[in-house]
């Protein structure tokens, strides 16, 4: 139901206390003693955001104040702090998204690979991976979605689903600014500036970010910094109510990136520092971005129910070069060009008919990628090149009920249908296969193919008082099959099949006496036609890709994750989660020995930590006329896990201890805050795999920033 705020309109404030918290919101001591705010989310698609603790399914929050004390900038920034996710960089391009969550990820920057799990920004499905990791803000909420979400957010969200929603234009004039200095030197501004144009009619927003990063690595092959980067985004929206129960939504966002590189090191060629990098190309990234999207929210009478429209466009244009070998010499230098173009419409309706819930809709998506990657090998001596085209285009329908059996039980049902068809123009990766110069290829495979899917789901809920849910579901997940942008002349690069999924969840959440809540949660998935991307050698020792659908896998976990109000001054948050894997069927040799057998089964799966876990003290004290003192200190853990299929590459173990420290008058009208990350000064890796120009066994890994000290200040209007 449309109402008109001074927030956004649908988009609820959301109290994260259901995820490991690291900050405190405006006004800690107040949000201390107003023990156990409501949480609400808008990842059900109902008419207005819901309780976090009604939704049946996982679901961890953060609103804009926790995002802002914890400074976070990147969704990569939050990859430690909810169970059994892992929110990484590959880094062979920066900025390239390789999510995991309960296990299901990629360990691919090949942008013709459907990502596991999908990244919605205001409602806008990113078609790929690129790009989803550069620095971010003017949030109002981000919700992280454990497990498949096909039903209201469709293919390729096997994983879950990450909603990142941006602030929407009130009716009270708004403005702030935020200055932050973090080693490195990193530098960052923003600005917002939001309010009413015409009076019960139209608001607006203008909001601008910048971020100079000078390098945080030492190139000792050079002896100069390494990791430079530099951030500009413009954001402008409008809110306007032209008629009575009729809210439209339009959003821009321009956005560039420019600096090196990614960050590699060869651990097995050069005795070097844990964040030294030794390279001969510090490679470069240029990328910009555009985007539109336009929202339309109607009451209608039918059902009491709100007709949502939701329109959005993206372009998205990459170069980048990058040192691969990770070392001295020209072992392996790729230099990429990609260009690509989406845009999706959602038509959906949502309303009550006495005593069921329904929401239902129509989706369009279209998208075309073009790119093409230029490898120089063999200390120089070799050059191949190939990429191609491919057009996308997807018709889902989709309709999601909630029955009220009684006071106590609902059932929920729900089934999505989906038509997708991909159409590839393919250039083997070979001498002559593309030209960057010309941006065109010789074009040597050509073929479309279509597929057709329905992901039912079907659970129930139990609410025996108000502070208790039980749930159970079982539904299916559905990723995309599609062709293979990296092949050489010895493989057929598609097409390769769908994955599809069966996962079934229980769970209960519960709160104690009104300072203590818990939530947990078991699932069970079984996947099928797992999709695979299995490195090979081939001729002159050069190292490719085939996509394959090798096996099928079972995983299992559990996940905790609890808040307690020790006192009007003091809380704690913390989380677990645990996760078991196998193969039941396997249809490639993972492991390289020449057959298929138990060896194979044997394996883990890659980019599945068995292990997360993490806990928090926040504290609060008012000094006085000074205002309110706040701390939090906060320690998470990750175990390490596997990064391919034959397990030779690993991504190590990581504990980050993180320190927040903050001063604010009791107006608020600013904050002066200390910070520290990863403070351990853990190394992170974000790919580690063979190097065949040096052997088998050699590997380069992607590092992540070690230490990170910071300091921020904030004006708010």
């Amino acid at each position: 139901m449309i109402v008109k705020s001074s927030t956004n309109l649908l988009i609820c404030r959301v109290i994260g206390i259901s995820s490991l918290i690291l900050t405190i919101t405006n006004s800690a001591t107040a949000n201390m003693n107003s023990v156990m705010d409501e949480v609400v989310v808008t990842a059900m698609k109902k008419t207005t955001a819901i309780s976090i603790q009604d939704v049946p399914t996982a679901v961890t929050a953060f609103d804009n104040v926790q995002l802002e004390n914890r400074h976070v900038t990147s969704l990569g920034d939050l990859g430690y702090s909810v169970p059994n996710v892992s929110l990484d960089d590959i880094g062979t391009f920066p900025g390239y998204a390789n999510f995991s969550i309960r296990g299901l990820g990629i360990n691919s920057s090949i942008p013709s690979i459907d990502p596991t799990v999908g990244v919605f920004v205001d409602g806008m499905y990113l078609g790929i991976s690129g790009g989803v990791l550069f620095d971010n803000f003017d949030l109002q909420s981000i919700e992280i979605l454990r497990g498949p979400q096909g039903l209201l957010f469709g293919r390729n969200v096997t994983g879950g689903a990450i909603l990142l929603n941006t602030t929407v234009p009130g009716d009270e004039l708004q403005a702030n600014g935020r200055f932050a200095l973090e080693s490195g030197t990193k530098k960052i501004t923003s600005g917002v500036l939001s309010g009413p144009v015409i009076n019960d009619l139209l608001n607006a927003k203008i909001a601008a970010y910048y971020s100079d990063d000078s390098g945080w690595f030492e190139n000792t092959h050079t002896g100069d910094r390494h990791g430079r980067s530099e951030t500009k985004i413009i954001r402008h929206a409008l809110n306007a109510y032209p008629l009575d129960g009729l809210q439209m939504i339009l959003k821009l966002e321009l956005g560039q990136m420019e600096g090196d590189g990614p960050a590699n090191q060869n651990r097995d060629i050069a005795a070097l520092g844990e964040f030294d990098i030794q390279i001969d190309e510090p490679g470069y990234s240029d990328v910009d971005w555009k985007s539109a999207v336009s929202e339309s929210n109607i009451n209608i009478a039918l059902g009491d129910g709100v007709l949502t429209n939701v329109f959005a466009w993206r372009q998205y244009e990459a170069g980048t070069l990058s040192d691969i070998d990770s070392s001295p010499i020209i072992g392996a230098h790729a230099e990429t060009w990609t260009d690509q173009e989406q845009f999706s419409n959602e038509l959906r309706y949502s309303g009550t008919f006495n005593l069921v819930d329904v929401t239902a809709g129509i989706y369009y998506f279209t998208q075309n990628i073009d790119y093409i990657e230029d490898r120089l090998v063999n200390t120089g001596a070799l050059r191949l090149t190939g990429g191609g085209d491919q057009t996308y285009k997807t018709l889902g329908f989709f309709a999601s009920t909630d029955w009220h059996l009684s006071e106590n039980w609902l059932l929920n049902a729900g089934i999505r249908f989906t038509h997708e068809e991909k159409e590839a123009a393919l250039a083997d990766l070979v001498p002559s296969g593309c030209s960057l110069m010309r941006q065109s290829c010789n074009v040597t495979f050509n073929d479309n193919e279509e597929w057709k899917a329905y992901t039912p789901k079907f659970g129930f809920q139990w609410v025996p008082d108000d502070d208790t849910q039980v749930y159970a579901f079982w539904t299916r997940g559905f990723r995309s099959g599609g062709y293979n942008f990296r092949n050489n002349d010895t493989t057929i690069p598609g097409p390769f099949d769908p994955e599809k999924q069966d996962a079934y969840e229980v769970g209960v959440k519960k709160d104690f006496s009104n300072t203590t809540r818990v939530n947990l949660s078991a699932f069970y998935n079984k996947i099928h036609d797992l999709q695979r991307e299995i490195s090979f050698i081939g001729q002159d020792n050069v190292t490719f890709q085939t996509i394959t659908n090798a096996a099928d896998a079972q995983i299992l976990g559990v996940e905790l994750e609890s808040q307690v109000y020790l006192s009007n001054k003091i809380s704690f948050t913390g989380h677990i989660g645990y996760m078991d894997d196998k193969y039941t069927h396997i249809f490639y040799d993972l492991n390289e020995d020449g057959e298929i057998n138990s060896f194979d089964k044997k394996l883990s799966l890659p980019r599945l930590a068995p292990w997360s876990y993490g806990a928090s003290v926040i504290y609060s004290q008012d000094i006085g006329s000074i205002g309110t003192f706040s701390g939090s200190v906060a320690f998470n853990h990750r175990d390490r896990q596997f990064y391919d299929d034959n397990n030779r590459g690993v991504l190590s173990a990581a504990d980050m201890l993180e320190v927040n420290l903050s001063i604010e008058p009791a107006d608020g009208g600013w904050k002066f805050s200390l910070y520290g990350r990863n403070l351990l000064n853990e190394v992170t890796e974000g790919l580690n795999t063979s190097m065949p120009i040096y052997s088998q066994e050699s590997t380069f890994t992607i590092l992540n920033k070690g230490r990170i000290f910071g300091t921020e200040f904030v004006v708010n209007i």
